[in-house]
């Protein structure tokens, strides 16, 4: 799935080379399904300090790679809330304190002085190619249980900005309201970046040709929602709630989806979990399958989703949580 990582700064200076840059472009970002860490709070400024200390005259062209570099993983990036960073111990030093309070999917650095398993040490391009080679699996089978489908969705729900749940058939029923409980936890209460998120969940109703009908479903689930959902949502959030409609000959108001902005996967079954989940003395048989969308494919659900290019919305509301975490 996806992983955050802390990538050295000086170490990213050197990749300004040009055999270099071309084994790390193809091997971070959403496509790599590696993300990258914004550690320290001045990570940028201080790839920039390193690539002059590496390139005192540096080239036209190695500026132009170090450019490509910095806006390439800041693009998407995770940024996390205080970390405590101490300027009087080296960066792999801060970066293996951070790790233990709050873990990085990996530590990519020069050297590992310390043996610490979570350090990827990476010295050339050869090294790269090698041990950046095989991409993160990009499916994962996970069994339909709440807490098995908020763990596998832990790692974005954690670094995210924007968290967007797409289910049109999401309703206030404890098949749904379970897995979505722990979704919030992970949001908020696990949280790695320093932002509050923004929090959305589509749902959907029939095209029924008959806007007052329409209107008037929407409603109903809106209410629903309404009851159900502040017990659930930590108190100083919201989530905002929309309601779709397909449009007539355009596209199908189907697929299940966490859309993030560091990130994306589709779910093949849903957003809830099996009702028999609940009852600890029946074997957990149902599995669900959860894929992570390719850059160009989450920039096109984030279009027809968030910005609203592709449905018709029926109506929407924001839910004030009263949940005390």
């Amino acid at each position: 799935m996806f992983f955050e990582y802390a990538l050295e700064p000086e170490l990213v200076a050197q990749w300004c080379d040009r055999t270099s840059f071309a084994a790390f472009m193809q091997r971070f970002g959403i496509d790599a399904r590696r993300i990258v860490s914004r550690f320290p709070k001045r990570w940028e400024r201080s790839v920039e300090d390193a690539f002059l200390q590496k390139y005192p005259s540096p080239s036209f062209a190695q500026k132009q790679r170090k450019t490509q570099i910095i806006s390439y993983l800041t693009k998407r990036m995770v940024r996390r809330g205080s970390t405590n960073f101490k300027n009087d111990i080296s960066w792999l030093e801060n970066a293996e304190v951070e790790h233990t309070h709050r873990p990085f999917g990996g530590i990519v650095a020069s050297s590992n002085p310390r043996r610490n398993n979570a350090v990827v040490v990476v010295c050339s391009a050869d090294d790269i190619l090698e041990k950046f080679d095989q991409l993160p699996q990009g499916t994962r089978e996970v069994a339909r249980t709440a807490n098995e489908m908020s763990s596998a969705l832990a790692p974005l729900l954690r670094c995210c900005e924007v968290a967007v749940f797409v289910d049109p058939h999401f309703d206030a029923v404890q098949r749904f309201l379970a897995p979505f409980r722990l979704f919030m936890d992970e949001l908020v209460v696990n949280r790695v970046s320093i932002s509050s998120p923004q929090i959305q969940l589509h749902v959907a109703v029939v095209n029924q040709l008959n806007p007052a009908l329409e209107l008037h479903q929407a409603n109903q689930v809106l209410a629903r929602l309404g009851k159900a959902l502040p017990m659930l949502i930590p108190r100083g959030h919201d989530v905002r709630i929309v309601v779709w409609k397909e449009k007539l000959r355009g596209q199908k108001l189907h697929n299940r989806y966490l859309l993030t902005d560091i990130g994306s996967v589709s779910l093949g079954t849903g957003l809830d979990c099996n009702d028999e989940s609940f009852n600890q003395d029946i074997p957990q048989a149902q599995t669900d399958d959860i894929f992570c969308l390719s850059e160009i494919h989450q920039d096109k659900r984030w279009c027809e989703y968030v910005t609203g290019q592709s449905f018709e919305k029926v109506n929407e509301l924001v839910i004030a949580g009263n949940r005390i975490v």
